[in-house]
């Protein structure tokens, strides 16, 4: 039998459908693919190799994907030992999974701290807590469900007064940066037009300071000393409410005005904005027209005093929580009022009780320091970021971590839960925020929010229909969580915005920054 020898045509026609489908096997094969997430990682494993560690304008996700794609072809071209001896592998490749895997008997035994006393106690308070509250949770979003209308009629009002947001006041609240900024919370519903009225923001700065400041008139009402090191989070209570005259009662607990700072000193502060001493800190100059009226009211003999004390109410320090080994990330009260989450840079997260400041849980798990957290609004579930990229579920009736979220390419810093129960909003320094679906268990949607880190991210607490971000780009901006479209972009800090909040009405957003200031945003009523 003849045998013809193609033609050249046919021979490049041949070999070009070969490069097709080796181009097609290369790209299942990277989309299946095991890479590491840390960019030191993805730097060495690039080096071992033999390609460039990184490429003229190359971001940290390009460098990621090209990683993706050469052990992808490597994996294609026969050389799945030498990857398995690096540890990648395919999610379809079983003959390279690691012997313990493949083995049950050889895999690493999973064990647990045996829970105190006071620890299980606590967990059987949460699970009835959490059980009450999500059936209340689901409830309210059925009733929401069955009235399409309205639900539609209410966001499309708050989408309007979110895009008119303008800059309120300002003002200069310390001599060094303001690392964080937090709302009080307000009892009952009430008018948007009068939260600020019996709202109270807290701040705290570098200085070591916690500052209690009236939202409508951006005046300091109390200020908390005690710090030795910079305040790098601050809370309120959730009953911390100011829709009343201060009281003179000193209870503890419950207690409607507890708030919490967590420092670079590695300890973390309970004040009561209740119990304060004031003192004179200083002096200002009295205008003229007034200076007879102040002598006499100071029962003064002679003439007029050319200056008037400035005084300061100093609130009280309730205890001092001690135990991280490092400095403090973050702090966050529980939505049962009685628990106190703390984050350090010793990998940890821990776990205390208001009532007796004792430790309830100290919990590892992070390779590297611990930075963000937030509980669920049942209160069943925490979530903790860390410098990794990586953000941990933890289950709090029971103290075990339920789901690892794996997709940010540098370090997560800050997370939220939705209202709704089952979004969560994580954003770091890979200048994204990424929403997740907890019941799916996945990242529902990537938004390329900001040009620089984000410091901050912040559902709306009642209806969830909005979400704040701010970031060192100097922006805070307002996002729809329908279509995760930007209502508004809010524009004013000179430099980088450290920390923000959105109000309990959702109609007010507060910001602060490495300029000082704290700045409060409101529907502008030009617009």
């Amino acid at each position: 039998m003849e045998v013809l020898d193609l033609n050249a045509t046919s021979l490049q026609a041949q070999a070009e459908h070969e490069k097709l489908l080796l181009d097609a096997e290369i790209a299942r094969r990277a989309r299946s693919m095991h890479v590491p997430t840390a960019i030191d990682d993805v730097k060495r494993a690039l080096r071992h190799l033999g390609h460039p560690v990184t490429l003229f304008g190359e971001r940290a996700f390009d460098r990621r994907q090209r990683l993706r794609n050469v052990l992808a072809a490597k994996a294609v071209e026969g050389g799945e030992s030498e990857l398995s001896a690096l540890g990648f592998r395919s999610l379809d490749d079983r003959s390279s999974a690691p012997e313990s895997e493949l083995d049950p008997s050889k895999r690493a035994e999973v064990f647990y701290t045996p829970a105190g006393k006071d620890l299980q106690q606590v967990r059987g308070k949460l699970a009835e807590l959490s059980f009450q509250r999500a059936a209340a949770r689901l409830a309210r979003y059925k009733r929401r469900r069955d009235e399409p209308a309205e639900a539609h009629r209410r966001c499309a009002e708050l989408y309007g007064e979110l895009a008119t947001l303008g800059i309120r006041g300002s003002q200069i609240v310390d001599s060094r940066p303001i690392s964080c900024c937090k709302f009080s919370p307000i009892l009952g519903s009430g008018a948007a037009a009068a939260e600020l009225e019996t709202t109270r923001v807290l701040t705290g700065s570098w200085t070591g300071l916690l500052k209690v400041w009236d939202a409508a008139k951006l005046q300091p009402t109390v200020v908390c000393r005690g710090h030795t090191e910079r305040v790098v989070g601050c809370d309120w209570h959730p009953e911390a409410a100011f829709s009343t005259a201060l009281s003179s009662d000193a209870e503890l607990y419950p207690s409607p005005r507890l708030l919490a700072s967590a420092s670079a000193d590695a300890t973390v502060k309970l004040w009561d904005a209740r119990i304060h001493t004031a003192k004179v800190v200083g002096e200002r100059p009295v205008a003229g027209a007034k200076e007879e009226e102040d002598a006499d009211a100071m029962d003064i003999e002679g003439p007029a005093p050319k200056t008037k004390g400035v005084f300061e109410r100093s609130a009280a320090c309730l205890g001092t929580f001690t135990g991280h080994k490092a400095r403090l990330s973050r702090v966050a009260f529980h939505t049962m009022g009685r628990l106190l989450g703390t984050t350090s840079f010793d990998h940890t997260w821990r776990l205390w009780d208001v009532e007796t400041r004792k430790e309830l849980q100290l919990q590892d798990g992070h390779l590297k320091p611990v930075y963000g957290i937030a509980f669920h609004p049942d209160g069943s579930l925490v979530a903790t970021t860390d410098l990794y990229g990586i953000t941990l579920l933890w289950d709090l009736r029971s103290g075990k971590q339920i789901h690892k979220c794996i997709g940010h390419v540098k370090r997560v810093l800050c997370v939220d839960f939705s209202p709704e129960g089952w979004k969560m909003a994580t954003a770091g320094d890979d200048h994204a925020v990424k929403i997740w679906d907890l019941r799916e268990r996945r990242c529902l949607y990537t938004i390329p929010a900001h040009a620089n880190l984000v410091t901050g991210v912040r559902y709306c607490s009642q209806s969830g229909e909005a979400l704040m971000s701010c970031s060192f780009d100097g922006k805070v901006k307002v996002w729809s969580t329908r279509d995760y479209s930007c209502l508004q972009t809010l524009t004013g800090h000179e430099g980088k915005v450290m920390g923000g909040d959105v109000s309990h009405s959702e109609r007010h957003v507060a910001s602060v920054g490495f300029d000082r200031t704290l700045k409060i945003w409101a529907r502008d009523v030009l617009a």
